[in-house]
């Protein structure tokens, strides 16, 4: 049966996707493999955090349920929203126009709080995915853990076998968006080995999309491996002077190769697609203008979400992750300094925080998870199948990795219980008491890798599959040794026996 998925999606300003995905219509090829249908993964993740928790999450009378875990009390309730002129709350930053918050959307997400990286990790960009080592805090601690660095998740996703069960659609096996970077992978991984590095960020959606849906090897060429192999066997095979760093290099680069030409003899699923006007990079200029516009931000976003729900939709791909790097904000000044840095004791900096943060949720996340909840599969719609994220870099305290919200929203295939509202934080363990009026009290809750588990998990992933060093979840544990750090000697055994489960209550079937 010959599809086009000119017959779904309309191409108005980039391209809009105006109508559902028609189930009839669809390739009998996309029932194949999975009877539950592809799982897919989103993570968004935002610089600094610091925002206050009654600026963040629902109000402590919606947590209904309790139940002993880890040793403490650890408590759920319905996810609920308030509306009043036009915006739908579930918080102040968790606020949006009702017309997109709407109660589908809020059945579908999870808002989640007490995750923490238990040391000092600064400001960092690998640790929203699981690669802790990238981190710029130079105490003795951040200092061990740079010595260990890890794939982030997107990444062993994107090259296990338990989540790409067929890659005979699969052009690229992740997208990693956004104008600064935070996944990292093998440099050879199609055998899990290497240095790690991290993988170049990008933000011209047009540019992608040309790869994804026009790229393709002419007929009758001869396949782009076999044009360097003999040159390739003769250098590593007779040349004695090749050193076993270079004999690496050599192979890693033919693997590369092999994966282009895979991604090259691809049988495209939507060549008719229509072509985007408009691309997120051309948004960004001049630059002096859109770096303290927040309208283009997002803008420039929804373009790369209309990019995403494409690439889902076709099959092209099943793995975003894009870094959020602006201010979603009009302020002039020196934001790190004036804003990020004094957010914790300085109400005119949190409200510039929380003005910031709801125009990312507005703006990004929640305009991604509608478009993919618009548009029908087999099995429900792509944001059935899909896992979103969204983390920041910290809790309410600027670079302290301690009360890191994880807001979510898809059901990954139904891996994920959404409509929660949860809170794994041990009330009896207190991190920072306040020191003023407008200091937030923090608890330490759950390690972070815990989390990391349960989304490999969710994305089909059995534990074997991840799991190192004798302890569950996924990344480096490493406990604080300083005196001064807010989360030493905070964590007890129990925490760490339990890193290896789902989360409780999101965490599904």
């Amino acid at each position: 049966m010959s599809f086009s998925r000119r017959q779904v999606l309309a191409g108005a300003a980039g391209f809009t996707l105006a109508l559902p995905t028609l189930p009839s219509l669809l390739p009998r090829a996309a029932h194949a493999t999975d009877p539950d249908g592809p799982r897919r993964f989103v993570a968004f993740a935002s610089g600094h955090g610091g925002v206050w928790q009654e600026h963040l999450y629902p109000d402590e009378s919606t947590l209904t349920e309790s139940r002993s875990y880890a040793g403490w009390t650890i408590h759920r309730g319905q996810l609920s929203a308030e509306t009043r002129d036009g915006t739908t709350a579930i918080s102040d930053v968790l606020s949006a126009s009702s017309d997109v918050l709407t109660p589908s959307i809020l059945a579908q997400m999870n808002v989640i709080r007490g995750f923490d990286w238990p040391w000092y990790i600064s400001h960092h960009t690998g640790g929203h995915l699981g690669n802790a080592a990238a981190t710029n805090s130079s105490v003795p601690d951040a200092l061990e853990v740079k010595e260990h660095p890890r794939p982030t998740i997107d990444q062993v996703m994107a090259w296990s076998n338990h989540f790409y069960r067929d890659t005979s659609t699969i052009v690229e096996r992740s997208l990693v968006l956004g104008d600064y970077n935070m996944s990292s992978g093998y440099s050879d991984p199609a055998n899990q080995r290497g240095e790690i590095n991290f993988l170049p960020a990008e933000f011209d959606s047009l540019a992608i999309f040309e790869r994804l849906f026009r790229d393709k090897a002419p007929s009758g060429r001869a396949p782009v491996v076999d044009l360097v192999l003999e040159d390739y066997r003769r250098l590593r095979d007779s040349n004695r002077r090749i050193s076993a760093g270079d004999r690496r290099r050599l192979n890693e680069h033919v693997e590369r190769l092999y994966e282009l030409e895979r991604r090259l003899n691809i049988d495209r699923v939507c060549e008719d697609i229509p072509t985007p006007s408009e691309s997120s990079d051309d948004v960004r200029f001049p630059w002096a203008e859109y770096r303290r516009d927040p309208e283009r931000h997002a803008r420039a976003w929804a373009l790369l979400n209309d990019l995403i729900v494409a690439a889902f939709s076709c099959d092209a791909t099943r793995i975003a992750t894009g870094l959020l790097n602006r201010t979603y904000h009009t302020y002039p000044g020196n934001w790190h300094q004036d804003v990020a840095h004094l957010a914790s004791q300085d109400a005119e900096a949190q409200q510039r925080t929380v003005t910031s943060h709801q125009r990312m949720f507005e703006g990004v996340f929640l305009d991604l998870v509608a478009k993919l909840d618009a548009v029908l599969t087999p099995t429900g719609t792509l944001l059935d199948q899909t896992l979103v994220q969204w983390t920041h870099e910290s809790g309410p305290y600027t670079h302290h990795a301690i009360e890191m919200p994880v807001i979510t929203a898809g059901a990954a295939g139904g891996a994920i219980s959404t409509g929660h509202y949860v809170d794994y934080r041990n009330r009896g363990s207190v991190a920072k008491a306040p020191r003023g009026p407008h200091i937030p009290t923090t608890h330490t809750g759950l390690m972070y890798n815990q989390w990391l588990g349960t989304v490999l998990q969710s994305m089909g992933l059995p534990r074997e599959a991840y799991e190192r060093n004798g302890h569950g979840g996924y990344g480096i544990l490493q406990l604080s040794s300083a005196a001064w750090y807010a989360g030493t000697d905070k964590y007890n055994a129990d925490v760490i026996a339990m890193m290896g489960d789902r989360a409780p209550w999101v965490g599904g079937r």
